[in-house]
């Protein structure tokens, strides 16, 4: 964390449980120059999950604004 905070103005870190990960849970890094990159707007990632094509099984919009 205090390396990528040298490169970038917004750093932290998310324990997430990974039912498939050995131990079950793993840290993740999230580091950008833009201190709301992790706040988009509910309507914002709707529009872009829906010009994907892609079928996901767990992900929607609404779960990744919950997610931060």
């Amino acid at each position: 964390m205090r390396d990528l905070s040298r490169a970038f103005g917004h750093v932290t870190a998310y324990i997430a449980a990974i039912p498939t990960y050995v131990g079950g849970h793993m840290a993740l890094g999230f580091a950008s120059d833009d201190e709301n990159a992790h706040r988009r707007p509910l309507d914002l990632l709707r529009e872009r999950f829906a010009a994907e094509p892609v079928e996901t099984r767990y992900y929607t919009p609404e779960v990744h604004a919950a997610a931060f």
